[in-house]
């Protein structure tokens, strides 16, 4: 493989990297075949570590290619494929051998990109040439989506994941009506038989202690007598063993779940990984000894805190009450925290939750949060999901445009019929009488890729909204703490190629300070009271 990788131009804002390979199209069956000859214990150990050691100096692609994405999807085929009880050392050298096929993989929607292109280079009429042209525009924009949700997971920030949890399941939820009769805390504690707190404070220690090597030891005897007298509780030996126990995984009950999950061999490399639910892998070793691996230190950091949410929405969706119940009461609850984010950042006197105003003589609400600037203001909708699993495997432009219109675009067409309700003045609304400039901005609870570009596609023209994750909120707030928000937003849109892009890639451009000093503090009381 070669050592130069280069970033050969950007789309949406986003980098779009060159990786040159000296092997023809590869294929599944030749991976397996090459995986198969090594011993598990060995690519495990390899993989982990060097993805520890790409996490741990801030990045996510190396110069040969290699990134946290392939490396947890080569761990999962190792667990697959590799032997237990022998087989060749997997080295620094297999693990290029072994990119470097990936990166070769048959992909479907690129074969029909390049069909395209020949039949461009022969039709000459121009209702044919058309009709290829969006073709070829849909295939492509399907492709940049499927890489964007599989490879992005891997690249965003994760400083704001345990603050963020912690203020949604244990502190906001007990003080919203709606989530009574539903404890988040107590829930997780039936489902893993450890507290919550406990979880999330292992969660961060087993992440640092993985982060040199991308393996867990866990603490010795010795080890424990020297933590201070004061944090012993808190390090629990039995604690420390339980949690280890409860998320890691065995090999064989691994392998039982990829069996469940397996696609045709074209999509493969885009199929679930169950390390995103069980990101420490035991392996048995002699005299008793088991090694626990942690393949990819980010999956386990994440699994700790809003994979609880998920560990939640399974767990209500097998009970007679249904998902339906805790999905309810989850959004009313993310409302409230993007409330607390907006109060902490801009203050009391222009942040205002939602209010009834009358519509046809019947109340109706307005979006979930308004912050008046003078005569300006800015419109905030919060949807709890923008695109379901199958959208996000395998990006396919009818589900996508399926899934927006169901959740984005239902916000996009509130705010659309408020926009109207206030050109009326109607009843209700006199805090806007005097507001002459508006932006809209939609707050997702998961994160989205190229959502102000592709994916704005699939949703009503007429009405421009911004869209963002909770994550970019978050640091978006940190640009204008104290400030103006509407101003912010307002220079984003004015021109087309800021516009479009993501809030994530246009900060990256900005310069000032961006931290979130709300979060921030509660990540440090957190760390204070773990460590």
């Amino acid at each position: 493989m070669s050592n130069e990788n280069s970033v050969v131009g950007t789309i949406a804002g986003k980098h779009v990297h060159a990786i040159p390979s000296r092997r023809a199209a590869a294929t599944m069956k030749e991976l397996r075949k090459y995986i198969r000859q090594f011993s598990v214990d060995s690519a495990l150990r390899e993989l982990s570590l060097q993805c520890a050691q790409l996490e741990n100096h801030n990045k996510y692609i190396t110069q040969d290619g290699i990134t946290t994405h392939v490396l947890s999807y080569l761990s999962m085929l190792a667990i697959e494929c590799c032997r237990e009880k022998s087989g060749r050392h997997f080295n620094t050298a297999a693990l290029h051998s072994a990119v470097e096929i990936y990166w070769a993989l048959r992909d479907p929607v690129l074969e029909e990109l390049e069909r395209i292109d020949k039949e461009l280079m022969q039709v000459q009429e121009a209702a044919e040439l058309l009709v290829l042209s969006r073709a070829k525009q849909e295939a492509l924009e399907a492709f940049l989506i499927r890489q964007g949700l599989h490879a992005f997971h891997y690249q965003g920030e994760q400083r704001h994941l345990l603050p963020r949890t912690h203020m949604l399941l244990s502190t906001l939820w007990p003080m919203i009506e709606s989530g009574q009769g539903i404890s988040p805390t107590s829930d997780i504690r039936q489902i893993h038989g450890m507290e919550f707190d406990e979880i999330t404070r292992y969660g961060q220690v087993f992440s640092g202690r993985a982060s040199s090597d991308g393996m867990i030891i866990p603490y010795t005897d010795s080890e424990a007598e020297r933590i201070p007298s004061g944090l012993r509780d808190l390090f629990n030996q039995q604690k420390l063993a339980e949690f280890l126990e409860r998320f890691s995984i065995d090999l064989t009950t691994f392998r039982d779940l990829c069996k469940q999950i397996m696609p045709t061999d074209d999509y493969d490399k885009y199929r679930f990984n169950p390390l995103i639910r069980h990101p420490i892998v035991r392996i048995p070793r002699k005299h008793g000894e088991t090694r626990y691996y942690v393949p990819c230190i980010r999956l386990l950091h994440e699994r700790t805190t809003e994979g609880l949410y998920h560990d939640l929405s399974d767990y209500y969706r097998d009970r007679a009450v249904g998902s339906q119940k805790f999905r309810n009461a989850f959004g009313l609850v993310f409302q409230a925290y993007i409330g607390r984010l907006l109060l902490e950042a801009l203050g009391p006197t222009c942040v205002h939750a939602e209010w009834k105003y009358v519509r046809d003589g019947q109340p109706v609400d307005t979006p979930d949060w308004i912050v008046v600037e003078n005569n300006k203001a800015v419109i905030i909708e919060v949807k709890q999901s923008a695109l379901f699993l199958e959208s996000k495997k395998f990006g396919k432009t009818e589900n996508l445009a399926r899934d927006l219109k169901k959740n984005v675009g239902a916000a996009v067409k509130q705010l659309k019929h408020f926009d109207t309700d206030i050109q009326k003045r109607l009843p209700g609304l006199s805090k806007l009488l005097n507001v002459a400039q508006f932006e809209r901005l939609i707050i997702t609870y998961d994160a989205m890729y190229y959502s102000n570009s592709i994916l704005k596609k699939a949703l009503d023209p007429v009405m421009h909204c911004h869209i963002a994750s909770v994550e970019e909120f978050e640091y978006l707030l940190g640009y204008c703490w104290n400030g103006s928000l509407f101003d912010l937003l307002n220079r984003k849109r004015v021109k087309i190629e800021t516009d479009m892009l993501d809030f994530s890639d246009w900060m990256a451009s900005l310069s000032g300070e961006h931290r979130n000093p709300f979060l921030l503090s509660i990540f440090d009381d957190l760390q204070k009271a773990y460590m």
